[in-house]
């Protein structure tokens, strides 16, 4: 099982809970992938031109599936030979992951975690919360103005994240990249699809030039952005669920200087051997209802008034290698990797989204993400 680095402790736990339940048919081995997503992708294409033979399962971000199928690098589910992935990666799975597995109407992986990019703001400079980027704007300028901190904190340098940044403004805006068989460029098609890739450059140009903006927006990714609102230079950020138990983690430390949880004397004890924030439920309860007074979350924003933004969806799908020895038991690790309660374990202990809808009216999976309405309207 090849999983990406910084999920490396979640996959190995749950390959465990799968080896216990297996009681020794045979046995899942994480093995680690480098950190950075264009790394990932190049050590699997040259294992897999390779045909290295150890390959078996393999967790692929969810932008991949259209080359890894073309490519013939990921068997399609229907190759399965219980005849079982299909119906099990279909069942219960939000439409939005799910779609990302999916290739020319063929399945070719099973989401196993999944992402979307929330606006996180300081609710007590700013309410309501903006609802557009013309809004976000005009925001930070007003902020600025009053000497607050004004920066929109987003991910702009020369990486990915600029690329999803860009994808969100523009499929938002009513354009697209790329035809639905992937085979042209329509950014400048059509008129209505050259107006919106214009809007979207124009949207990313207002964020970097605005009054007050941060000096350094180039240079930007998910973690500068996460450090500006929680050293209190940003007011409005967009970026992924984990900022929000970074931001109660750091309170409790002394990093976060605008909210001072670390001064409460209930939550003494909440910060493990490890140095994480492991709070029982009642500290949790009273970290997130201080942190509500100056830190909020909220859709993110749209281009057009009164139209949803469609947010560009991050997260891991899992794919059998055509080299695999052993077909049968990949597709089945892949079906325990993902079943309902190590999904629950990978979304509340390895803070991954969970891609089947039933968790999320599960209890302990909204205490862990209190934005999860949010989040599952924008996957579905």
């Amino acid at each position: 099982l090849y999983t990406p680095a910084s999920e490396t402790a979640t996959f190995t736990a749950v390959a465990k809970r799968c080896n216990d339940e297996l009681g020794g048919r045979f046995r899942i081995q994480q093995l680690s992938l480098p950190k950075a997503a264009d790394d990932q992708r190049l050590q699997l294409a040259r294992r897999l031109t390779g045909n290295d033979r150890t390959l078996d399962v393999m967790a692929l971000d969810v932008v991949w599936t259209a080359e890894f199928a073309e490519a013939g690098w990921a068997l399609p589910l229907t190759d399965d030979p219980a005849g079982r992935a299909e119906a099990d990666a279909t069942s219960d799975t939000l439409p939005g992951p799910l779609e990302t597995a999916r290739w020319r109407g063929k399945l070719y992986a099973a989401p196993v975690t999944t992402n979307t990019q929330l606006l996180w703001y300081r609710a007590d400079l700013v309410a309501p919360p903006p609802s557009t980027w013309d809004g976000m704007v005009a925001e930070a300028t007003r902020l600025h103005a009053e000497g607050k901190p004004s920066w929109i904190a987003v991910q702009a340098k020369q990486y990915e994240g600029l690329v999803v940044w860009f994808n969100t403004l523009l499929e938002s805006a009513g354009g697209q990249v790329l035809s639905g068989d992937g085979k042209r460029v329509t950014l400048t098609d059509t008129p209505e699809h050259r107006a919106a890739t214009v809007k979207a450059l124009q949207i990313i140009k207002a964020v970097a030039t605005a009054p007050g903006a941060d000096p350094s927006v180039t240079q930007t990714d998910e973690g500068t952005a996460r450090l500006a609102l929680e050293q209190g230079k940003a007011a409005l950020e967009v970026n992924w669920p984990f900022v929000f138990a970074s931001m109660l983690e750091n309170s409790v430390k002394g990093g976060v200087p605008f909210l001072p949880l670390n001064e409460r004397p209930e939550l003494a004890g909440s910060i493990n051997d490890s140095g994480t924030f492991s709070p029982t439920d009642e500290q949790f309860g009273i970290a997130f209802d201080a942190a509500k007074e100056v830190f909020g979350f909220a859709p993110y924003p749209g281009v057009t008034p009164d139209q949803p933004a469609r947010v560009t969806l991050g997260g891991l799908n899992l794919a059998v290698a055509p080299t695999t020895r052993h077909r049968a038991e990949a597709f089945e690790a892949v079906r325990c990797i993902r079943d309902v309660e190590n999904q629950k374990y990978t979304s509340i202990e390895g803070g991954l989204p969970a891609v089947r809808a039933s968790l999320y009216s599960d209890p302990a999976f909204q205490q862990k993400y209190p934005q999860y309405a949010i989040i599952r309207d924008q996957l579905t």
